[in-house]
């Protein structure tokens, strides 16, 4: 029987271990005196916003998307340096390189009104990667090899001197908590006790968690405990999804799940009719094939039936044929196979380590990052941002075995509007949320509608068109084709419901006509990206005040898909706008049904003292001495007991000295100079010192500046 890992809380680490801070490659081929390599010819005339070389050129230097490059020609001698945006196949003029900072009319912001046409073939336009270090095939030491080198030595680095200038996290801290008061009887002080914490220069409290007898009470963060229940065989098909404020949403699936790509129509475009094997356009992969469904030539559900390569989540894709003015966005919840938590052992223990180890991007389980759709970046970063970044995970500590607890890693309130929910509603149980629970009707366009009286005797000739306003919950004009001659004591029998665009309404709406003399029912609509809130029943009425942007359960009979919302219109209190279905495809009919809304929202144990900013200031409950570390409780405190507060927080100096970047390149130098085997390109013919006696110094240097880093604690 294999053992199965199962730590608990995640182990202290950097919170992006993967990430270059405390010296780069190009600083120490700057030390070593490596310049950068030769420039090649272009292989094609330069365009508005690229450049070509040919496919020998690009493997051999090595350009990489965010490098820089310097392009020169005859004609334009001084050059101008522009970043490689993108790097996709040119056809027969060889590999095409998108540039940043070029505009349509060629010329680039960084070196203004550059005129392209001077750097032409004919030109001798060279194309120079003005990094010293890449990632080329046959050219020296590879970027990638130096750049390991530098994750290894900041590792180093910390461990030395007990400190980081990076972020790092630290999931779980136990710590005692102590009463002692220094000077007590001569000096008035407000707080009850204090826990000094492992680590200096704290950045931020995610977990405050103290001790209450028989439970913990979050005092810092916003959480919800997590448990999936077996069903005789293992868990069923639950897949988790987390919804932010902004409307992004991320999910993940347990192993063996279809993927999916799920749509919705964003624009319903003229000229449609229904129609299957459509190349879609647009977006950001290739190949995508679809059915489309129309009525009155407007485009009601698109259905993916090839999922092609390459889209993302949250792309807008054109749907062709008709006016080619139809639009749909497509969600796509597992964007790599590594969204996936295996349900291979079938146990509770396993199944909620694997829950945390995929959200905690666990490098120990070779889980990867899992994407927000739509995607966003934060400011001052170019990488997307992933679940791990907003989400982390504990599972089978001290809360219990078989038990997922769920911490947003926003600071105190911050991770109030986070909200998580599983498409499973017979076998979730999601507590310690805000559960909001509301009703809703769908809107969309009218398909048809039947004749309920002919109240004011109105009199039709066979074939005669009537148009005339309605009213309901949609506004929209129905034209009607009378099958047969009627006077005014027969009903209408022949009805043709056209929707006009922009307007919705719901199964159900009575529309009232002016000149006719009798009302019709809606009896069906088609899919829609829109609800309206009601009462329970059917009543429309005021959305309940705490929904927010995120995810949410819609629960009726025969269906329970979960969606995605950016936006819940408060003010006008009737309608969701931006809405996606994540789970399932939405119904094309609803027969009038009242949905049920159920949301999550993450929450905090946060006591009375509280406001909007949360509970951490220095009168209230509880304040942190950021340099020392150390916090101090004043109207809420532990148990006084033995590890009786529970802590996750990031800590790390908020920038990188100059003197550890120093040491940090040096350090790299060195470990290169002593790999070096004719790759670094250091001759040693010439020099003043031999490199046996300049990896020497490098070290020395570089291990003098630490000593100066490195904490010591006193015990006397």
């Amino acid at each position: 029987m294999p053992v199965i890992f199962s730590p608990g809380e995640p182990e202290t680490r950097p919170l992006n271990p993967e990430a270059i801070v405390y010296t780069t490659a190009q600083k120490v081929a700057d030390l070593l005196g490596i310049g950068p390599g030769e420039a090649v010819l272009a292989s094609a005339d330069t365009v508005a916003n690229a450049v070509f070389v040919t496919g020998a050129d690009y493997r051999n230097h090595g350009f990489s998307v965010g490098d820089s490059i310097l392009v020169y020609s005859d004609a334009y001698p001084i050059g101008f340096t522009a970043e490689i945006d993108t790097i996709v196949s040119g056809g027969n003029n060889g590999v095409k390189l998108n540039l940043k900072d070029i505009n349509s009319s060629g010329s680039a912001t960084i070196a203004t009104h550059v005129d392209l046409t001077d750097v032409a073939v004919a030109d001798n336009t060279y194309i120079q990667n003005t990094a010293s270090f890449t990632n080329g095939k046959t050219r020296g030491m590879k970027r990638s090899t130096v750049e390991e080198r530098i994750k290894e030595v900041q590792d180093r680095i910390d461990s030395a001197s007990h400190n980081a200038w990076r972020p790092y996290l630290v999931s779980s801290e136990y710590i005692n908590f102590d009463t002692y008061k220094p000077y007590r009887r001569r000096y008035y002080t407000d707080y009850v006790g204090t826990t000094p914490l492992l680590f200096r220069n704290v950045q931020q409290i995610i977990k405050l968690e103290v001790w209450q007898g028989e439970k913990y009470r979050e005092l810092a963060g916003t959480n919800a405990t997590i448990k999936i229940h077996q069903d005789q065989g293992g868990p069923k098909d639950n897949n988790l999804y987390f919804g932010l404020p902004n409307g992004s949403v991320s999910c993940i699936h347990p192993s063996g799940q279809d993927t999916l790509t799920w749509t919705t129509v964003t624009a319903a475009g003229t000229g449609y009719s229904n129609a299957s094997g459509l190349s879609a356009g647009g977006g950001s992969g290739t190949g995508m094939v679809i059915t489309i469904s129309a009525t009155g030539g407007a485009v009601t559900s698109v259905t993916v039936t090839s999922a092609g390569s390459g889209y993302v989540s949250g792309d807008t894709l054109t749907i062709p044929t008709g006016g080619t003015n139809a639009k749909f966005r497509i969600y796509v919840p597992t964007n790599n196979i590594n969204a996936e938590w295996s349900t291979e052992f079938q146990d509770t223990v396993h199944t909620h380590q694997e829950l945390a180890d995929t959200i905690n991007q666990e490098d120990r389980a070779n889980k990867v990052a899992i994407p927000f759709a739509p995607r966003f970046t934060l400011p001052g970063s170019s990488s997307n941002v992933t679940l791990k970044d907003e989400f982390m995970a504990v599972a089978n500590s001290d809360y219990g075995n078989g038990i997922l607890h769920l911490t947003s890693m926003r600071q105190t309130k911050g991770g109030g509007l986070h909200t998580v929910i599983t498409n499973s509603g017979t076998n979730e149980n999601i507590s310690d949320v805000e559960t909001v629970t509301g009703y809703c009707k769908f809107k969309g366009p009218l398909i048809s509608a039947t004749i309920t009286n002919d109240a004011g005797g109105g009199s039709y000739s066979a074939g005669n068109v009537a148009s005339t306003a309605s009213t309901g919950s949609g506004s929209a004009t129905l034209t009607i084709t009378v099958a047969t001659a009627l006077d005014g004591s027969t009903t209408v029998n022949g009805i043709t419901a056209v929707h006009t665009a922009g307007n919705s309404h719901a199964v159900g709406d009575v529309l009232t006509f002016g000149s006719g003399g009798f009302t019709a029912t809606v009896t069906a609509v088609s899919a829609s990206d829109s609800l309206f809130f009601t009462d329970e029943n059917g009543v429309a009425s005021s959305p309940p005040s705490a929904l927010t942007s995120g995810v949410m359960r819609l629960s009726g009979s025969g269906f329970s898909p979960i969606v995605a919302v950016n936006n819940v219109s408060i003010a006008s209190a009737i309608s969701i706008s931006g809405l996606f279905s994540l789970y399932d495809n939405l119904p094309p009919s609803y027969g009038g049904e009242v949905v049920t809304i159920t949301q999550h929202r993450l929450t905090s144990d946060i006591g009375q003292y509280s406001d909007a900013g949360g509970d951490q200031a220095r009168l209230k409950d509880w304040w942190l001495d950021h340099e020392m570390g150390i916090i101090y409780f004043n109207n809420s405190y532990p148990f006084f007991e033995w590890n009786a507060v529970k802590c996750s927080y990031i800590y790390g100096e908020r920038y990188v000295e100059k003197a550890i970047e120093e040491a940090a390149t040096k350090l790299v130098a060195a470990d290169l100079l002593m790999s070096d085997d004719r790759s670094v390109l250091v001759p040693e013919g010439s020099q003043n010192v031999d490199l046996g006696a300049k990896i020497q110094l490098y070290r020395k240097e570089a291990e003098e500046i630490l000593k100066r880093y490195k904490e010591m604690v006193v015990f006397a």
